[in-house]
């Protein structure tokens, strides 16, 4: 009978021990005080949301219909959920009418 509750006494150890641990590694991994940005996205992803070619894109960017975005040290381009807005904005109003119907995919 005194072997079961030293077993237990050994799991409740072992436990407030991984418990503290835990508690330990979400507050390094959590903090209460961060803040979670959205990432940024490629041209390519950019162009499949819009449902424009990578190329035309590229194009609005040299003839300067596109708001500037940042861009890596080796020169591609990174779009924030903003630019992919103001992306939207001049293709609909930036294009002949009909051309451009947000939230359409090819083949449809």
């Amino acid at each position: 009978m005194a072997e079961p509750l030293l077993i237990n006494q050994r799991v409740r150890a072992r436990a407030d021990t991984l418990g503290a641990a835990l508690d330990a590694h979400m507050l390094a991994s959590f903090a209460p005080d961060a803040r979670k940005e959205l990432r940024r996205f490629s041209a390519g992803e950019v162009a499949e949301l819009l449902g424009i070619s990578t190329s035309f894109l590229r194009k609005l960017h040299f003839d300067r219909k596109a708001p500037d975005v940042d861009t890596t040290p080796g020169g591609r381009r990174q779009y924030r959920a903003e630019d992919i807005s103001a992306l939207r904005g001049v293709l609909e109003t930036g294009i002949s009418a009909g051309a451009y119907q947000p939230g359409r995919r090819p083949g449809e």
